[in-house]
């Protein structure tokens, strides 16, 4: 049988993340390049992290009240101040934006930042978000949820304030990409860094769409039920829609044991 993973009060509960309707399945629509999210579309899909010069540097999911799901390098030279939640675009003001700052983070243990394997990072926020019709939490996937969501051809949805190409700039508001994912043995054929089964493969071997910088840590969500469930956190790729790569994504279902130690920590 699939179950949620819904093994602490601290992250999602069932009336928040299992219940929100997301419309068309994302595994119905494909999209050739990335499109503006509007302001209300995808709520749950994406947190974004800010420096101490409150400049947006990478993206992040919220799992719970008090946590956020991110890579762990993003935290590599710069430590996140706040994050900010129901934002759209990355200068104007919104009304349902809610800024929280960064009590604490966790690296994974094993994080290696020449490989990228174990890209992941916890962080725990100074007060609990307040869930709304734009904010919520992002269900994580049971190991056989998991399984079946990451089957190569599936799409998934990815989010972010990143550039659109390899020499652009960030974005004032958020888009989004509809990408299918890639199985790892022709992934790795493709790619000249080795790739570990805590990772996965997503895009179109044409240039077409792609994760890029500023995207780092943002979600690969797949729907499922009606529900977004976190499958990938964006980790690394060489170049951004370079024909013939892909992106490659920290697989979130590998570090459940972790979040839950972590989480349970506290």
């Amino acid at each position: 049988a699939i179950t949620l993973s819904l093994f602490s009060p601290h992250l999602c509960s069932v009336c928040w993340c299992s219940l929100h309707r997301v419309g068309p399945a994302a595994d119905c629509v494909q999209e050739l390049g990335p499109a503006l999210v509007p302001g209300s579309a995808f709520p749950l899909l994406q947190v974004l992290l800010r420096n101490s010069r409150d400049l947006g540097f990478c993206g992040g999911s919220l799992i719970g009240r008090r946590w956020v799901l991110t890579a762990a390098h993003c935290l590599d030279l710069v430590s996140p101040q706040h994050i900010t939640l129901g934002e759209h675009g990355t200068s104007d003001c919104s009304c349902a934006e809610q800024k929280i700052a960064v009590e604490r983070s966790w690296t994974h243990p094993h994080y290696n930042s020449n490989n990228y394997n174990a890209d992941i990072a916890l962080l725990y926020l100074s007060s609990a978000a307040v869930l709304n019709e734009y904010v919520i939490p992002i269900c994580l996937p049971s190991p056989n949820l998991a399984a079946l969501l990451s089957q190569e051809g599936r799409v998934g949805m990815v989010s972010g304030w990143g550039a659109t190409h390899d020499r652009g700039s960030t974005l004032r508001f958020l888009m989004k990409v509809r990408l299918p994912i890639v199985g790892l043995e022709r992934c790795q054929r493709a790619m000249h860094q080795l790739l570990t089964d805590s990772m996965f493969c997503a895009g179109h071997s044409t240039a077409t769409a792609d994760a890029c910088k500023g995207d780092s840590g943002g979600p690969f969500a797949v729907s499922h039920h009606n529900t977004w469930f976190l499958l990938g956190i964006v980790s690394w790729g060489e170049g951004c829609a370079k024909h013939g790569k892909y992106g490659v994504y920290t697989r979130v279902s590998n570090y459940i044991p972790w979040i839950k130690e972590v989480v349970e920590s506290v």
